[in-house]
């Protein structure tokens, strides 16, 4: 088989193909996830990867870093940051009730979900299990290219408008797809139009010169998350009657040459 013919069936084939979301899945932390606490945690027999970064470097605490995810069981998912472990005053409060959660009390702190390589999730709800005070949230998807993960420690989560923060994770190939107040603990819906290997779940963190939420005062527990794995499926049958019409132009364009 000659290139050009290779190369009209790999055309062909990949016209015989769709993508489509699959058949919803939810995921919920207590069950799903190993007990206890870590950098990450390994969820859904290897399906689902979970960690944890807050911004705790730098002196003006600008870049994130890991942090320490803590599953708190049926109450959802927390985080420890490592400014706990210093003097009094750097974070005080942190990893002590409200600050054993996720929340933007001093630091801002988010989880990273993994759905794994050459996977698209969907996110389309969510639910928390413990929250204190307020329980305003943010929604970031990785939808540029290449490596997530690569350089990740070198960026930042917050500080205000990205356009004048090169750091910021919105100039790095991430997508502020959603805020949302007042989440509470019972299921969420959300709206996103987003399918991502990688997505950040956070307390509302204010990634723009203006913001309308209050912050400082967020403080919940992820116990839950759903959506859908985007996939490849063939096309109805009827588009193999393409096929025969395709080689007969490659056959005439092939005598006309």
């Amino acid at each position: 088989m000659d290139i050009r013919r290779a190369a009209l069936f790999a055309g062909m084939a990949s016209m015989l193909l769709a993508v489509t979301a699959g058949a919803g899945v939810s995921y919920t932390f207590a069950t799903d996830c190993a007990a206890g606490t870590g950098a990450s945690l390994s969820c859904a027999n290897g399906r689902l990867g979970v960690s944890a970064w807050s911004n705790t470097v730098g002196t003006a605490n600008r870049y994130i870093e890991n942090a320490t995810v803590v599953n708190y069981g049926s109450y959802g998912l927390g985080i420890t940051n490592a400014d706990s472990s210093l003097p009094s005053g750097a974070d005080a409060g942190e990893g002590t009730s409200p600050e054993h959660a996720i929340d933007n009390n001093g630091r801002y702190d988010a989880l990273l979900l993994d759905f794994g390589a050459g996977n698209q999730f969907g996110l389309t709800g969510f639910r928390n299990g413990w929250y204190s005070t307020d329980s305003d949230m943010s929604f970031l998807a990785y939808t540029g290219s290449g490596d997530a993960l690569a350089g990740l420690a070198s960026r930042t989560l917050s500080f205000g408008d990205a356009a004048s923060d090169p750091a910021s994770l919105l100039n790095n190939g991430w997508t502020r797809v959603s805020d949302y107040a007042d989440a509470g603990t019972v299921a969420r819906s959300l709206t996103t139009g987003v399918a991502s290997r990688y997505w950040l779940v956070s307390t509302y963190v204010p990634m723009s010169a203006t913001y309308s939420l209050s912050v400082g005062n967020d403080y919940v527990k992820l116990a839950a998350i759903e959506g859908s794995y985007l996939r490849q499926v063939p096309l109805p049958a009827t588009w193999w009657l393409l096929v025969p019409g395709l080689l007969w132009l490659y056959r005439l364009r092939s005598r006309r040459a």
